[in-house]
């Protein structure tokens, strides 16, 4: 017996690598995405509606190569790829590589995710 698929596209894994940390759909807008669904984030993860993408989008507010998140010297890195309807970090347009930190809010189109990490914090000894 064959076992049914949803419409939606399986995403690609996120490449090896990085530390565990993972993007969280807080609303997914009119995306085929579920509230709370987890997305694991490697050494680079490639959002967009391209089929080459970890995290694909089907609606029009994504361009093809929109975001990526790369994991270089212990940290994630948010960067938008020119897209014509901007990559969102805490409400602020993302113009240039920006480092991420657990609980950080990012919006692509109407898709609002959370950065997850539960790597260790150094903490002061004073």
């Amino acid at each position: 017996m064959e076992e049914q698929q949803s419409n939606r596209l399986r995403t690609p894994p996120a490449s090896a690598g990085g530390d565990g940390a993972r993007l969280q759909v807080v609303s997914p807008g009119e995306e085929d995405l579920e509230q709370g669904e987890e997305f694991q984030l490697g050494e680079l993860t490639k959002l967009g509606r391209g089929l080459d993408n970890h995290i694909i989008f089907h609606g029009n507010f994504a361009s093809q190569d929109h975001a990526r998140i790369i994991f270089r010297q212990g940290q994630y890195w948010l960067e938008d790829l020119g897209s014509l309807n901007k990559t969102y970090l805490n409400d602020l347009v993302v113009k240039r590589p920006t480092v991420l930190a657990n609980g950080d809010r990012i919006r692509i189109g109407e898709v609002n995710f959370r950065f997850v990490r539960w790597a260790y914090e150094m903490e002061s000894d004073n």
